[in-house]
């Protein structure tokens, strides 16, 4: 017995808090023997005295069941605590009245220590001490349990004392468990995985919002279940309302505890700004201390059988291959029925002889009469000797640099046009002469062909300013009022696909530098999580979260193969594309540089690089999506979508499209603000960001409505007054045509871009501003509304031309609105939010709704990946109704 007195007193002062017991005293020990389990005793405690109770159980009568001991004392002092140490046969366990918990105020930055005046702890069943150890002992069936209650206090402390059988201490499959919780009365169960299973979740609900970590530990003792040790074993979460939580058989092969112990505060599962308007928990004798009761219910379930995994990953896989299965399908088709089906001759086969008219084009910058580029071996040679050029454009040098445009003057073709007679052969046409007309071709009926002899009186330098400089000066054929793509697709075809290539080339390498760093930082934050247990790091839908390996969310990592392959597959089609167009251009030079629109490449394997990317990046944010690395996900959809802005703009714009070392440049300014938003959203960021984004619309406005012949100088301010000067002075002289724009198309687009654009930014700095809203999203937002703009303006502005679009990119269209209406409802409908504390991002985790295995987020990758590609194709094919149409007749909108 005075072995005992000294353990008590030994384990007293560790851990105690420090509390210094008077060694002077006098201490009588009451023994209380055969205690009764479930009896309350009530006794006074003082310095003199420690009581003891002994209990002693069957195992046998409880193999479901553990105890839990509770201790109150409502007079008990933090300066001399009431010290309780509970001694069985393989452990003790200790503690102290008033419990003292660290709490914190001001978002962190006062601590407090709250007090408890109640304790409930569970005993660890003695079996479980040697769940780890080689040699294992049988525990005897009679058990005994030892509780010493004493104090260092002169004053008589009041105490109560229950020692009960928790009878639902192990857990079962698909049972649920409902009880309640507080910081000093901690809940754990045992759980053991049936022999048939080796994955299950662990679902938990409540109706509180009190801040709570739910841990899950191997079977082990002791069990570390208060707030100063439950996150140093296993794995953990903090949680409030709801959670999920996955649990492998490989990491816990003995079993597990599950182990539930309430915050003193709310601060680690709230945002700061909410956290702000808090107030301290009010304390009630009732509660014993603050009243910080949570009830709790959770469920164990099977997560999903290896049958279900392997069908749900290689659907999908199949899902996608069955794209390109399609694609080779239908490319074998189309090729047979070319070889069984005569060619239908088009406007770049050789077309017979055709009428001449004698006036020129409306806008004469190329002329629309038929070529002779192949006739070499349909025309005898007799009869090109005397063909008369009358009205002929110049070729290009070979070695025409990028700065050096094609010169385009009818009539008087420069020196340093090279004489070859493969180069006369290319040589526009404009007369008919007799040797050709009668060499077998039929005029029309009912018309006759008229030959025009060329009267050299009539072509008298002297009479006439050729003003050739004109063709030269970019300011005269780019201001005009009227432009058609001839005016802006006057470089070298060669110069403009080179310049065009410049984006994919750039874009590979910006993706091997900017990804690489990438997969090192997610794998990184991946092995953290499992050394540390800390699953708050992640911001997973933990109710639809499938590990596989290192992964531990591998389901929201492999959803995004469809942007890889999609991608893959749209640069097979590109590449298809141009492959076929350059045999076209091959056997007919003058296409490349007379007719539809300027074919380049370039900016097309760009998009699909970037949609592979986008797959990539989008697969290394899944790993351990949180808010530090959500700009790794958006990074390459801003590419996207100024990668398809240029491209619109190209179309029609060929010689004035930005480069690509501008439009990089661009964009690495976007995600610089991008992260700026992300790690600080305040007010003056919010009012830096909206200077800028109104600065920008006004200067790429400019930029398009004068196509670049403007210049940012001192004299600008000048030109701006003299120009508002005379306007005005015009309309008070009743000149009211002033009122009307040069450019009445480009007016138009650009008053609605600016009016769209400055709502965004007002809604930015009024709404999104001050409820600290994702910025990044709004930023992708934005891109993404001045995509679709640009895109239904050009839809638009080719139907009001006159051009049509085609069945095969108006398919594209149809499919595409059908993949991307769904698409946002499951992106509309998130399963988590970064934006928030880690337990309020799992009010948002639903259950998986595709195969068991994906949930909303990977629905919307698979659709988004679907559409995206679909967006392309409209892009790849909505000019292909004008490739026989000579650019001198395509207007430029």
């Amino acid at each position: 017995m005075l072995l005992f007195l000294l353990l008590v007193r030994l384990f007293g002062l560790t851990n105690g808090g420090g509390v210094d017991m008077d060694p002077s005293a006098n201490n009588s020990i009451i023994l209380i023997e055969n205690a009764n389990m479930s009896q309350q005793y009530s006794y006074s405690v003082n310095s003199t005295s420690i009581y003891m109770f002994k209990y002693h159980y069957r195992h046998s009568e409880m193999p479901a069941g553990a105890v839990r001991v509770y201790v109150e004392s409502q007079d008990s002092l933090s300066s001399r605590p009431v010290l309780v140490v509970v001694r069985h046969e393989k452990g003790v366990l200790s503690w102290q009245l008033p419990l003292l918990v660290q709490a914190s105020l001001d978002s962190g930055k006062t601590q407090i220590k709250e007090q408890y005046r109640s304790v409930n702890r569970t005993l660890c069943p003695v079996d479980d001490y040697d769940k780890f150890r080689t040699h294992r002992e049988i525990s005897p069936d009679l058990q005994y349990i030892t509780i010493s209650v004493s104090t260092s206090s002169t004053y008589d402390t009041d105490f109560k004392l229950i020692v009960y059988v928790q009878e639902d201490y192990q857990v079962e499959m698909n049972e649920t468990r409902e009880f309640d919780v507080t910081p000093s009365a901690p809940q754990y169960f045992q759980f053991k995985f049936p022999d048939d299973m080796s994955i299950a979740i662990i679902s938990m609900d409540s109706p509180d919002n009190l801040c709570m970590t739910m841990s899950v530990q191997n079977i082990s003792c002791p069990v570390s279940d208060l707030e100063q040790n439950v996150e140093l074993e296993g794995i953990w979460q903090t949680v409030d309302r709801k959670t999920g939580m996955t649990i492998r058989r490989d990491l816990f092969p003995s079993g597990l505890h599950i182990v539930f112990v309430v915050k003193p505060d709310d601060h680690d599962c709230t945002s700061s700004s909410s956290y702000l308007n808090m107030q301290r928990n009010s304390v009630s004798t009732a509660c014993h201390g603050p009243c910080r009761f949570k009830k709790v219910k959770f469920t164990i379930s099977e997560k999903i059988t290896y049958e279900e995994y392997l069908t749900a990953t290689f659907g999908a896989f199949a899902m996608f291959l069955g794209a390109y299965v399609i694609v080779i399908l239908v490319s074998c088709l189309i090729c047979v029925r070319k070889r069984r089906i005569p060619h239908e001759r088009s406007l770049f086969d050789v077309p017979p002889p055709q009428p001449v008219s004698r006036s020129r084009s409306r806008y004469g910058s190329i002329s629309s009469c038929s070529t002779i580029s192949s006739l070499s071996g349909q025309i005898p040679a007799d009869s090109k000797q005397d063909a008369v050029e009358v009205n002929q454009e110049t070729v290009p040098d070979a070695k025409e640099d990028g700065d050096h445009e094609v010169n385009k003057v009818n009539g008087h073709p420069p020196e340093d046009v090279a004489n070859s007679s493969e180069e006369r052969e290319e040589i526009e046409v404009c007369e008919t002469v007799d040797g050709i007309e009668n060499e077998g071709v039929d005029e029309p009926e009912g018309e006759q062909m008229e030959t025009v002899e060329p009267d050299v009186s009539v072509f008298d330098e002297a009479d006439y300013d050729l003003l050739r400089d004109a063709d030269f000066d970019k300011d005269v054929f780019r201001t005009k009022t009227f432009l058609f793509v001839s005016d802006l697709s006057r470089k070298h075809p060669s110069v403009l696909q080179r310049k065009a290539m410049m984006y994919q080339w750039n874009l590979l390498t910006v993706s091997i530098f900017y990804g690489l760093p990438v997969v090192q930082l997610v794998v990184t934050y991946q092995q953290v999580l499992h050394q540390t247990g800390n699953e708050d790091l992640c911001y997973y839908n933990f109710l639809c979260a499938h590990p596989f390996g290192l992964l531990s969310d591998f389901n929201h990592v492999f959803s995004n193969l469809g942007y890889v392959m999609l991608g893959g597959l749209f640069m097979v089609f590109v590449w298809r594309r141009d492959f076929i167009y350059q045999g076209i251009v091959d056997e007919n030079p003058r296409i490349a540089r007379m007719y539809g629109i300027p074919q380049h490449s370039g900016l097309f394997y760009a998009m699909g690089l970037a949609l592979v990317m986008e797959g990539l990046m989008s697969g290394c944010y899944h790993i351990c999506p949180n808010h530090s690395n959500f700009q790794f996900d958006t990074a390459f959809m801003y590419t996207i979508a100024i990668l398809c802005m240029l491209k619109i703009y190209q179309f029609r714009h060929p010689d004035i499209n930005a480069n690509a070392y501008t439009a990089f440049g661009v964009l690495a300014f976007v995600i610089l603000i991008g992260m700026l938003g992300v790690t600080n959203s305040s007010i003056p960021f919010w009012i830096f960001f909206t200077g800028c984004h109104v600065i920008t619309c006004l200067v790429v406005s400019i930029q398009v409505y004068y196509m670049g012949r403007w210049k940012a100088n001192a004299g600008i301010f000048k030109r701006i007054w003299l120009m508002m000067y005379n306007d005005c002075c015009s309309l008070f002289m009743g000149a009211w045509h002033a009122l009307k724009p040069t450019y009445p198309d480009r007016m138009v687009l650009l008053i609605i871009f600016n009016l769209i654009n400055w709502g965004l930014s007002v809604y930015g700095i009024m709404v999104m501003a001050q409820n600290e809203g994702d910025f990044a999203s709004f930023l992708l937002g934005v891109f993404i509304i001045n995509l679709l703009l640009y895109t239904a303006f050009y839809i638009l502005m080719k139907i009001r031309y006159g051009e049509r679009i085609c069945r095969q990119p108006l398919t594209y269209i149809l499919l595409a609105s059908l993949c991307w209406a769904p698409a946002m409802y499951f992106f509309l409908n998130k399963s988590t939010s970064w934006n928030m504390a880690a337990a309020q991002s799992r009010h948002y985790n639903q259950s998986c709704r595709l195969f068991h295995f994906y949930d909303n987020h990977d629905i919307w990758h698979f659709l988004s990946a679907a559409a995206l590609f679909l967006s392309f194709m409209v892009l790849l094919t909505i000019d292909d109704d004008l490739t026989e149409k000579p650019r001198d007749k395509i207007p430029v909108f």
